[in-house]
């Protein structure tokens, strides 16, 4: 063998390793391509409409003893702003959870995903019943705004509270 045979077939398999290195290079950048795609058109969507429903229901959680809090003002003006303020960020909690949950029940899910969403939209439901019923609560309130009324709607409230576990 002459060294012009040896340095070609050196300079052959120099060019076959790196065409093997580049397939699998390759082969990796599709498998990337894929997941990428995967988490930012499924993955991320989903955790951010999930995100949304927490801090929907942590909002909805911090005005849940909004009544009861403003029976403890001394005015019925002061009772009144604060009653209408928790309303307000009430329903926004309540709207801005319902659409996040419409964006989420429209992406595309594995099994496991679809079995936790299962338990949690029961316990939704239940959640979200309930809390229409303090909303409606609330607004009776609001409109007829007495003392009394403040104090026997604080007391339905609390109740409806402790139902609901909190």
């Amino acid at each position: 063998m002459t060294i012009k045979i040896k340095l070609l077939g050196l300079v052959a398999g120099a060019i076959l390793s790196l065409l093997v290195i580049a397939l699998v290079g390759l082969h990796g950048l599709n498998k990337n391509t894929t997941s990428i795609e995967d988490i930012g058109g499924n993955r991320m969507p989903s955790v951010d409409s999930l995100l949304v429903v927490r801090e929907a229901i942590t909002d909805l959680s911090r005005n849940l003893y909004a009544v009861i809090s403003a029976e403890r003002q001394t005015t019925l003006d002061k009772k009144r702003g604060e009653l209408q303020v928790a309303y307000k960020r009430k329903l926004d909690a309540t709207q801005r959870a319902s659409e996040a949950i419409k964006r989420y029940e429209s992406l595309p899910s594995d099994a496991e995903e679809q079995a936790l969403y299962a338990k949690f939209s029961a316990a939704w439901k239940d959640w979200l019943a309930l809390e229409m019923q303090m909303q409606q609560l609330h607004k009776t309130v609001l409109d007829e705004l007495t003392d009394e009324g403040v104090r026997r709607a604080a007391d339905e409230h609390q109740k409806m509270a402790e139902r609901r576990g909190v």
